[in-house]
């Protein structure tokens, strides 16, 4: 683990106090975690959340949802759930908004029903979720603003319009294949 401080686990010393919450920014395993964000370790980041679930700690993942992540996301979430690594309620999602080329707003329409399929079949799979963090919004809620957000712009993609997503979809394209080129 990456968390010490003076030679000892950080989680060992948060744990001797009451109500201690740790959020965890994960968006993603694996390779495209990795390109989401560069020099990630999966296996590292599940030791630690396995680790402080077994400290007096309560532990919430929050998400950056983005073009790179939004599709797989569900599945990503579904899978760490049977791993035992993240509960159902025990997760934020926030809306990239810059660069605006990231944004999954600026997905193509074919794609964006598809992924609102598929998040609608995570809201259904989130539905049980009894989330016990005070002032939070249930799961269910938060897709829902997920999809109207993919499919109009509103919760967190501002200046949303047909004409600059296809610009922003060119643009995020170009820089993909620039930088996932093969030697």
């Amino acid at each position: 683990m990456m968390t010490s401080y003076k030679g000892k686990q950080v989680y060992d010393l948060l744990e001797k106090f009451k109500d201690v919450i740790v959020f965890g920014s994960w968006d993603m395993d694996g390779e495209s975690g990795n390109t989401i964000r560069e020099h990630s370790k999966s296996n590292i980041i599940k030791q630690t959340i396995k680790y402080i679930q077994t400290k007096n700690i309560k532990f919430y993942l929050q998400s950056v949802m983005s073009i790179y992540n939004l599709a797989d996301y569900p599945d990503f979430h579904m899978r760490m759930f049977e791993e035992g690594i993240l509960r159902k309620d025990n997760i934020r999602y926030y809306n990239l908004s810059y660069p605006e080329h990231y944004r999954y707003s600026i997905l193509p329409e074919v794609q964006k029903q598809t992924i609102r399929a598929k998040l609608l079949n995570y809201k259904l799979w989130l539905t049980d979720a009894i989330d016990t963090f005070p002032n939070a919004e249930h799961p269910t809620i938060t897709i829902d603003k997920i999809i109207e957000c993919m499919m109009t712009g509103k919760w967190g993609h501002w200046g949303f319009n047909t004409d600059n997503n296809i610009s922003y979809y060119h643009t995020f394209l170009r820089e993909r294949n620039k930088n996932f080129k093969k030697p």
